[in-house]
């Protein structure tokens, strides 16, 4: 499903934060990147979203290079990778399911209003993190961890085949974090 071949990132023109790096993800693969920080992790799930550009190397999505797309092809290959945060990256004065909605804004020209049945998914994505009853609070009235869960039903708004969790559960306690990454592990097992 997604292929990295000699994948090269730097910033400088000198160091690399990601050096000749090559592996593949099978469908229904749950892969967990480990390494210091600052060896690289981040920069490489960036590049795979291209949120920033690799340097060198190939990005093989579905057996398609991806380095090279631009505008409405990129748009559109974006809605296949979603994104969870180590931040959240939450607009906090907003409500939890506006939030949760604009996981659908890949799939919205500029203006359009959400449809009854984006609202639907968004409270059955809510259902599904357990927080249904809380998407007319605003973000910044819950925990972190109920915060990330309001990022992974996000993620699940653009019916996603996979999802980069950027340290998903590094400013979490203990607890909140296995409940996070079993919601991830769930997620996996229905086929993301």
């Amino acid at each position: 499903m997604l292929e990295i071949k000699n994948l090269y990132k730097t910033y400088d023109g000198k160091s690399f934060a990601v050096n000749d790096l090559s592996f593949e993800v099978g469908a229904n693969d749950f892969t967990v990147l480990l390494g210091l920080s600052g060896s690289g992790k981040s920069t490489l799930l960036r590049c795979v979203n291209r949120l920033i550009e690799p340097t060198k190397g190939d990005v093989i999505f579905e057996g398609k290079s991806i380095v090279a797309l631009k505008g409405a092809e990129l748009r559109h290959y974006r809605r296949n990778i979603a994104m969870v945060f180590q931040q959240f990256n939450l607009v906090k004065n907003l409500s939890v399911l506006t939030n949760v909605l604009t996981g659908r804004l890949g799939y919205h020209h500029i203006g359009s209003a959400f449809t009854k049945q984006e609202i639907d998914l968004a409270m059955m994505n809510l259902k599904r993190v357990g927080l249904q009853d809380f998407a007319r609070r605003q973000v910044k009235q819950l925990s972190g961890g109920q915060q990330q869960r309001v990022a992974i039903a996000r993620a699940l708004m653009q019916k996603p085949k996979i999802i980069l969790a950027d340290e998903p559960v590094a400013s979490l306690d203990p607890a909140t974090a296995d409940s996070i990454m079993q919601y991830l592990a769930e997620i996996n097992r229905e086929g993301i």
